[in-house]
């Protein structure tokens, strides 16, 4: 058979399934296949030719069939995450995304919106004609929402989809627009900041001076610990003031308790948890109803938003904060599994701190306007508050019967405080910023403390020059984050100086002999390593919970910790193999 002269029958077969037959066209020489169904990868094609005595010959070719890939990675953006806009504010979000299937993108192919109200048009942007390697620009109109009191963040998150479904962009399954919105308060950005990443309020205290103002800012800063209570968890009642930070919550205008603690979802893929009103981090969704902030207090914590819609959230310390769905803190729990619970009244107010064991408490009341009024402890030893009627706290009485008085100027910003004799304990003038320019301890003859900020000089850095009462000055540097960078003495000296990882850990500190020590950590912030000037090493390592295991000295000697269950510490083992229980 060497033509299809006399040709009688055509039959197909593919080795991946299926067979038929052919039918001969019109002109009676051109046999057709229809219905061959290819399957990807290879296919064998076999073509057998019958004639009339069934004679017969075959033959085969090979074809391949390319499965489609649908792919898309991430190539660049407009609108960078964090970026700040004004309610109100219009702008255009932008993602160019690349095609890195082998499938020729077409109108099939759209950005989808799955959340978020940012964009003023949710309608899909579809693909014209993108061929693999080959790139598109998806371009979405966006409006920032009108502002709130504070500053808020703001999430919306949209997805490529084919004609098969959901496209990831390289790792991620969406691409998203995140910005800030300042609040409609007083509050400036540096403000801000202070509200979220200021180190003075976390312990920083070699930043502190005289009574003290927080060189990092300028701001006079108090902190009084009024009642402690011994249960199987201690219950403290501790008050807090920034004069930088003036907003009004339960303690009037700038003040605060360690007890306040509630959080707002801002979005669906943003929540703000406020440690009191003035103080508070920025969480943002990082995927799997979890959420985490880059600010420095909270940098190691975890948020994770609940099926039932309450909230968890663990700190790098181990404790645990449960809130409801309504925001509310209703329970604390420490690492070793010992909590305490909180309770409100009708109006969401705070009556109650209780630990569970021992069923101590501190009960708080107040007064009609909703400004705290009293705490009392198990014994019944009470705090009293009182405030004038632009809500300032004027007086503060312990549990002594000692009452102190504070005065403001029309900001809010303290003033004056006399103790229970009427001694004058500081007098403070402000300069145009609200920082502390001058304070006065009251006692006759003394001259003025005097504080200078230069936050211009030397780019990204905050310089402030302290004139003691004797004349001698004393130079602080943080960075733009509140980090202590160095300090000169009244002889000009530098005796510390300080550097940070990305993270925000200390990395290194130099001392008035510039020997330098240098500090690593594990991805939770922990220490692992310290190496002194003289290149010796100790090194530490720790458990799952966090808890301290081993300390090695650079000569291999160790200490070993033990812990039970609930990270109880049980025992001690020195490095000659004593063990103290």
């Amino acid at each position: 058979m060497n033509d299809n002269v006399g040709v009688e029958r055509v039959t197909w077969s593919n080795n991946r399934g299926g067979s038929g037959t052919a039918t001969i066209l019109a002109n009676g020489r051109v046999w057709s296949a229809k219905g061959i169904a290819l399957k990807d990868g290879q296919n064998v094609i076999t073509v057998t030719a019958y004639d009339a005595a069934n004679n017969w010959k075959s033959v085969s070719l090979t074809v391949t069939k390319t499965k489609p890939e649908d792919k898309a990675s991430f190539v660049s953006e407009t609108v960078k995450d964090g970026t700040s806009f004004s309610g109100g504010s219009r702008f255009t979000k932008t993602w160019t995304i690349k095609n890195q299937g082998n499938t020729t993108w077409n109108t099939n192919y759209k950005l989808r919106h799955v959340s978020g109200a940012l964009s003023t048009n949710r309608a899909d942007v579809r693909v014209s004609t993108v061929p693999p390697g080959g790139t598109f620009t998806f371009r979405v109109p966006m409006q920032a929402p009108t502002a709130k009191n504070s500053q808020q963040s703001y999430r919306e998150d949209w997805q490529l989809v084919g004609p098969n479904g959901l496209i990831p962009i390289g790792s991620s399954n969406s691409v998203w627009a995140l910005i800030q919105v300042p609040g409609k308060s007083s509050k400036n950005p540096a403000t801000e900041k202070i509200s979220t990443n200021n180190a003075v309020y976390n312990g920083d205290s070699l930043s502190a001076i005289s009574d003290p103002i927080d060189t990092s800012t300028g701001a006079h800063v108090i902190e009084r610990t009024l009642l402690n209570v011994n249960g199987v968890v201690a219950l403290t009642f501790r008050l807090n003031y920034s004069s930088l930070l003036l907003e009004e919550g339960p303690v009037g205008k700038g003040w605060g308790h360690h007890y306040q603690t509630y959080l707002e979802e801002t979005s669906n893929n943003a929540i703000t948890v406020y440690w009191t009103k003035n103080r508070y981090n920025h969480f943002t969704s990082t995927g799997n109803r979890q959420y985490t902030s880059t600010e420095i207090p909270a940098r190691f914590d975890v948020l994770i938003k609940n099926a039932d819609g309450t909230f968890t959230l663990t700190r790098q310390d181990q404790s645990v904060l449960q809130f409801n769905r309504s925001g509310l803190l209703m329970a604390q729990q420490n690492r070793k599994g010992q909590v305490v619970k909180y309770g409100y009244d009708g109006q969401n107010r705070l009556t109650i701190v209780m630990d569970i064991v021992s069923t101590k408490a501190l009960r708080f009341a107040y007064h009609a306007n909703g400004l705290l009024a009293t705490v009392t402890d198990p014994l019944n030893r009470q705090v009293k508050l009182a405030y004038d009627s632009q809500k300032h706290l004027t007086s503060l009485t312990d549990t002594a019967g000692q009452t102190t008085a504070y005065t403001y100027n029309a900001k809010g910003q303290v003033l004056t405080a006399k103790d229970a004799k009427g001694v004058v304990i500081f007098k403070n003038t402000y300069d145009d910023k609200g920082r502390v320019m001058t304070q006065d301890d009251a006692v006759a003859g003394n001259q003025l403390t005097r504080f200078q900020y230069d936050e211009t000089s030397q780019q990204g850095k905050f310089i402030t020059t302290v004139t003691n009462r004797n004349g001698a000055t004393r130079v602080f540097t943080h960075s733009d984050r509140y980090q202590l960078l160095s300090i000169k003495d009244e002889l000009g000296k530098t005796i510390i100086t300080s550097t940070y990882d990305a993270k925000g850990n200390l990395a290194s500190a130099t001392d008035a002999n510039g020997r330098t020590t240098r500090f690593t950590y594990n991805n939770n912030g922990l220490l692992l390593s310290s190496t002194d000037a003289a290149g010796n090493v100790t090194r530490m390592a720790y458990d799952s919970q966090n808890n301290l295991l081993s300390i090695t000295n650079a000569l291999g000697k160790q200490i070993r910790f033990a812990y039970d269950a609930r990270s109880n510490l049980i025992s001690i083992t020195d490095p000659l193999g004593k063990v103290t229980t």
